[in-house]
């Protein structure tokens, strides 16, 4: 039997629980992120909770959110917490105070305030719409998303994309990578001739890469990647230089702006290598 054919116990509610931007360093909540290959995982050792019955986990750069269903609202609350306090070994634990948590309708509104990219840093950026979906739709696979989040989520997607047909709001700088370029754009005055560095591959790389094919006289684009192919992939997509991952040091050096968006669990450009590559008295 499908998850999504279960039919839901009565008095079965819904509960999202995240962390606060601002309340927590930035560095703690990309360190809370959970990673692709992790949520199968997590998503199992949710379900291992008293009051927990479906999970869906929502991560990102920029959010880490847990929506379950459960019989008791404090209850499933509380799993989630401790949840998140063991995720991360060794981190200092984000308190009552660095959370936040929504049940019942208030719960199902916050969904649909993310699919529609109203809770985003960035108005009505696409993004989180196919975030939102990749992560229903993993744990739809993982048989933890059944009778109560599957059409809750599948209902946030309806809403977001509404938002976006029936409204305004997706109207301007959209995404991440467009606010990058954007950013970048206005503090050189313009990117012509500048040399740019792109490193990591992943659909923000993509999202950068094609966000940088549209300004005028770019200059030369480089692409580094640890998967050496997936490199050469956006060189020979976009227009540019494939760099393995031995030469970014020199590849920094060249580099006028530098944009890096990596799943990895460490830091890939450290201040050192920065500095390193800044001429001599900068």
């Amino acid at each position: 039997m499908r998850s999504s054919d279960r039919q839901a116990p009565a008095g079965v509610g819904v509960v999202v629980v995240g962390l606060k931007r601002g309340a927590v360093p930035a560095g703690l909540i990309e360190r809370m992120a959970v990673p692709d290959f992790c949520l199968p995982p997590a998503l199992h050792a949710l379900l291992q909770r008293e009051h927990l019955t479906e999970a869906v986990v929502l991560s990102t750069c920029m959010r880490t959110e847990v929506y379950v269903a459960g019989s008791s609202a404090h209850g499933a609350a509380s799993d989630v917490r401790s949840f998140l306090r063991e995720w991360v070994p060794g981190e200092p634990e984000p308190d009552d105070d660095a959370t936040y948590s929504f049940c019942g309708e208030e719960a199902v509104s916050h969904l649909f305030r993310v699919a529609a990219g109203i809770d985003s840093a960035i108005l009505g950026e696409g993004e989180i719409l196919r975030q939102v979906r990749r992560a229903w739709k993993l744990s739809e696979s993982e048989n933890a998303a059944g009778p109560v989040l599957t059409p809750l989520f599948r209902h946030s997607l309806e809403v977001g994309k509404r938002a976006r047909s029936e409204t305004a709001i997706s109207r301007g700088t959209t995404s991440f990578s467009q606010a990058a370029v954007a950013m970048a754009t206005e503090h050189f005055g313009g990117l012509q001739d500048r040399s740019v560095l792109v490193v990591g591959a992943g659909a923000m790389g993509r999202g950068v890469s094609r966000a940088l094919s549209s300004v005028p006289r770019v200059g030369d684009l480089m692409f580094a990647n640890r998967t050496s192919s997936k490199a050469s992939a956006l060189a020979e997509r976009f227009g540019g230089q494939p760099v393995e991952m031995v030469h970014l040091a020199g590849a920094l050096e060249r580099a006028d702006l530098v944009v890096t968006s990596t799943a990895a669990s460490n830091l890939v450009v450290r201040r050192s290598d920065v500095r390193a590559a800044l001429p001599a008295g900068s």
